[in-house]
Formats: structure tokens, sequence, C-alpha cells
């Protein structure tokens, strides 16, 4: 397995953080466990981050590596979420080998299962440190677990083990990511609702078994839910009140679903196969693990999307709901488990086959220790346009600044996303600046800086200044009694990288038309 998987260690080992929501809230919150060793409160130290009660579980690596290692790893999302794929390719290759050793083909099948193969697998989602890898791997999981805990009920055992280890898997989940109680009441009904189908298992075994190995998940939801409305009296990630919920948006919610499903087909085509499979099966009337996970995966699917439906007219606000929010990226968190269906359907109608033919086995070997060096750009998702630049100015940024210094960043044209990802990088990356006071002025103008009371501040885009700057530069700018003069100026280099910019940072404030 190391061996398979060098080619993706080595192309991603030095994976910077990237994308929106890890500069938003997940980047700030792990940075604050490192700093304070707690969770933070309202009336606490401030912990720059757009959500600073969003669900933990994610955060707690950096924290855990900074016990070891001091400082915040602001990489150490997108790496934790790597290597849990390749645990996930691991997990595949044992199931696909009937709980044995997989060998180098069954191995290399199961990453290129977790990831190329993988119907839910985006690099800039999957590999930014996003909850999104750790409920898609906890819920394949979590599918595969309940199975066989189905397979002891139906023995007659009581209490079998592997609701206990379930148990943990679910507990895992519930706190990866906002989405993840639906998830885990979807899977936990899914499952209780296939078992009690099965009449060597009937209904109070299954409600008993599967209830119980729910308790654990439901209690640590509860206990941190009391946290956040205690210490966040006015709220965070609440629904609406009721009377408010948006139920004339339906239509627009249903369309703009039916849009995605359109635009993004590979995966709900890989749903509608799970569904034609089990209805085939249930006409054979053919049971096993087989059937067990293709009717766990359909239940979810139905009972999870329920769930959206209802989080997008009783939470989202306006716009985010109508346009059905992540839509696609929420229902990725079902990949897997929808994938492992259709692969133990295969190996079932296809016993021992890349045993049987050594080609097919040779393929996998060669295209899991290629396709990484032949998708590097794709994987590379954070050396995208600009921010590789973001990060250069933060570096040269920083050492001019006194560790409490008052910072006005005059963004001209910035809708906040390239100011929000410069402040993290001052904030969270050596050397780090926490007690800065910076503040965004969009309008560019240092005029505005100097009415708020700044006396500092950094110009990101010199092109049309008024002070006689050269144009085409970033500068930092400090206000005296002959006005706003120049400390430092840094040239922008030509524009040599012809891949397209990030569609999620402003290209304005850096002098890109």
């Amino acid at each position: 397995m190391v061996v398979l998987a060098l080619p993706i260690l080595v192309v991603t080992a030095t994976i910077q953080a990237s994308q929106p929501d890890i500069f938003l809230n997940l980047l700030p919150n792990a940075a604050y466990l490192v700093d304070h060793a707690a969770f933070p409160t309202a009336s606490g130290a401030p912990s720059y981050s757009y959500l600073p009660v969003a669900p933990y579980n994610t955060q707690f690596v950096p924290f855990l590596g900074s016990l070891i290692g001091g400082g915040v790893a602001a990489n150490g999302l997108a790496l934790f979420t790597i290597l849990l794929h390749l645990v996930a390719g691991l997990i595949l290759a044992r199931i696909l080998a009937g709980g044995g050793r997989p060998g180098w083909a069954l191995s290399a099948l199961g990453l290129l299962l977790a990831t190329l193969l993988n119907p839910g697998f985006t690099p800039r989602i999957s590999f930014a440190g996003y909850g999104e890898a750790p409920l898609q791997i906890a819920l394949m999981t979590a599918g595969w677990l309940a199975v066989q805990a189905m397979g002891e009920l139906a023995e007659g055992k009581r209490w079998p083990p592997m609701l206990g280890i379930l148990a943990l898997v679910l507990a895992a989940m519930v706190n990866a990511k906002q989405q993840g109680i639906g998830l885990v009441l979807a899977g936990i009904v899914a499952a209780a609702l296939v078992a009690a189908a099965d009449p060597q298992i009937g209904w109070r075994a299954s409600l008993r078994g599967f209830g119980a190995a729910a308790l654990p998940a439901l209690l640590l939801y509860a206990v941190w839910r009391f946290y956040v409305l205690r210490e966040f009296p006015d709220g965070e990630l609440k629904p609406l009140p009721f009377a408010e919920w948006q139920w004339a948006n339906l239509p627009a919610i249903f369309g703009s679903m039916l849009k995605t499903v359109a635009e993004k087909p590979l995966l709900y085509a890989w749903v509608l196969a799970v569904l034609a499979l089990l209805g085939y099966r249930l006409h054979r009337r053919r049971g096993g693990p087989v059937t067990r996970v293709l009717g766990i995966a359909a239940g979810v699917f139905v009972l999870y999307n329920g769930f959206l439906v209802l989080t997008y007219i009783g939470h989202f606000p306006g716009v985010m709901s109508l346009e059905a929010h992540s839509y696609f990226r929420y229902n990725t968190h079902l990949a897997l488990l929808i994938l492992l269906g259709l692969v133990l359907a295969l190996r079932e109608a296809v016993p021992d086959f890349t045993r049987r033919h050594a080609a097919a086995g040779a393929v996998a070997i060669i295209a899991m220790l290629a396709a990484p060096i032949g998708f590097a750009q794709r994987l590379r998702f954070d050396r995208e346009p600009p921010q590789p630049l973001i990060w250069h100015l933060a570096e040269e940024l920083a050492p001019k600044l006194q560790p409490t210094d008052r910072v006005a960043l005059l963004l001209p044209g910035d809708n906040t996303s390239t100011g929000t990802m410069l402040i993290d990088a001052l904030r969270f990356t050596p050397p780090r600046r926490l007690a800065l006071d910076l503040r965004e002025f969009t309008s560019g103008d240092p005029a505005e800086a100097e009415a708020a009371g700044y006396d500092l501040a950094f110009l990101s885009c010199t092109d049309g200044n008024s002070l006689g700057l050269p144009p085409n530069a970033a500068v930092l700018l400090k206000h005296g009694a002959d006005g706003w003069q120049a400390v430092e100026t840094w040239p922008y280099p030509p524009q040599t990288d012809k891949r397209r910019w990030n569609q999620n940072l402003s290209g304005a404030p850096l002098c890109k038309g």
C-alpha cells in the first residue's frame, strides 16, 4: 500500500491550505485549539472564524499534531484527508479480498476506487481538508460494519461486537460537519429498515441493536449543541423558526437539484444503477451482504436527500436556499457507499477477477502509480493562480510588520475572498502575527483607511493610484506628516501560468483585470 500510494504522497507532500471554507472557519478553528487548548466562547479570545463553533472533529488533527511538533500546521487538514483516502483504499481492498490479504492488484484497485474511480472524488473538495472526505469514508465504513452486524444478528447474537465498532464510527461522523447528524440518522435508519425486513432478524432485534449503536453519536451531538447554545447565546447554525420555513422555495429547490443532476450525471447514474440492482435482486429474492449494502445505500440516498431538502427550507437563507446550496458536494458523502454496493455486486458476478486476469491487475497497479503524476496539476489545486501569489505577498509582508500593528488592507475590487486568504496567511502561518489588527477596505482608497485611524496600509494593486506609485505592484504604505509614503514595493511579475485563475478568489485586487 505504501509503494502504491507513494506517487500521491510525493505529489501532495507540500500541499498548502486552500479553498474558501478552510480560510473562513476550519483553519481559524484549528488554530484556536492550538493557541488556547479549549473551545471558543462568545466572551473569550477572538477566534477570527466565520463559524467558531462549527463541528470540530477534523480540526482535532492539527491540534494533536501541535502537541508533538508545535505551531499550527496550516496544511494539516489537507494532509489528513489525503491519508484518509488511503485508509479507504485499504478498507476497500480488504473487503474485495474477503477479509484476507489483498495483494498488489486488489490493493491498487482499492486505492483507485477510493480516488480516481470514485464518482464523488473531486481533488479540491476531497483533498482540501473539508468534512466531505471524513463523512464519505466513515459512511462507507459504517455501512459495511452494519452489514457485518446484520450477519451476526441473523445468527442469533443479541449484541454483536460489530455494533460496538459501528457506534464508534457513527460518533466520529456526527461532529465532522454540520450535515453529519443528518447522515448519521439516514444511515442508522436505513440499516435498521434493511435489518427489520430480514425475517432472520426482525424489527425488534433491528431496533434494539441499531438503536443502541446510534446512542453514542446522538449523545455527542446533544452535548455539543448544548455547549454551542450555552456559550454562543445568539446562536450559530441554528434552524429558522418553523413559522419562517421557506416552503414556497420548494419548486426552485427541486429545479436546482435537477439542474445539478444534469450537470454532474456520473454520481447519479451510479445511484440509478444501485436502485436497479436492488430491485432486480429483491425480485429474484437474492439476499446476503450484497443486497444489504445496496439496500442501505438506496435508503441513505432517499433519507439524506430528504434531510437536505428540509435543511434548504428550514436553515439556509434566501439565495442559498433557492439554489440548493452545494447539493452535489453534499451528495458526495454517499459516493463510496454507493460504489461499495456496485463493486460487491460485480465481485459476486465475476469472482476473483484480478487473480484470473493478470492483465487487469497489472493495469490497476500501473494506473495507481501513473495517475497521480499525470493528474498532478489537478491534485495540486492549491497551486492554481492566484494562490501562490497571495502566499508570496504574505511572506514578504509579514517580516515588515510588528506583532501588534494596525494595518489597513487596501484591496480594490475584492469580494473579501482574497482578503480572507491573505489575513489567514498572516495570522496562522510563520511568522505568525495573531495580534495584528487587520481590516480590509475593498475600495482601495488610502483616505478611507486614514479616516478610520490607520497609519499603516497594504495596497494590493497600485494601478490607477493617486500617490505617484508605479503601476502593477503591491506596496506597504505608512502615513506621516507628508501623507502616505511607500515603505516597500513589490512589482508583480508577468503572468506566465496559463491556468485559469481560481474562481473563488478575486483577481482585481492583484491587478488582474
